[in-house]
């Protein structure tokens, strides 16, 4: 009867270890699966940042092109009507 008795608490104990084991492999598991999703959020995160960073750079680059093409075309106006304006001078002292 003794011997029932130690067979009964060993198992129970057994039981008992193989639960927290257990559970602790769940608890695991899940911190694993939460931290796998923290960092899907944060790679997420990261690459709108960058695709929002990179619009910006193109669209400045885009603006400065505009705007150095605007510039390129005003100095070629001023050189040509510079030009003329010699041409005339000369054609006038002749």
């Amino acid at each position: 009867m003794i011997d029932f008795f130690i067979y009964g608490a060993i198992g129970t104990l057994w039981s008992l270890v193989s639960m927290l084991f257990w559970s602790r492999i769940r608890r695991i598991e899940k911190d694993i699966e939460m931290n796998n999703k923290r960092c899907s959020e944060i790679e997420k995160n990261y690459l709108s940042r960058f695709e929002q960073m990179n619009n910006s750079i193109n669209s400045v680059k885009e603006q400065n092109t505009y705007e150095h093409n605007q510039i390129e075309k005003t100095i070629t106006q001023r050189i040509t009507e510079i030009e003329k304006s010699i041409i005339r001078e000369l054609a006038k002292n002749g």
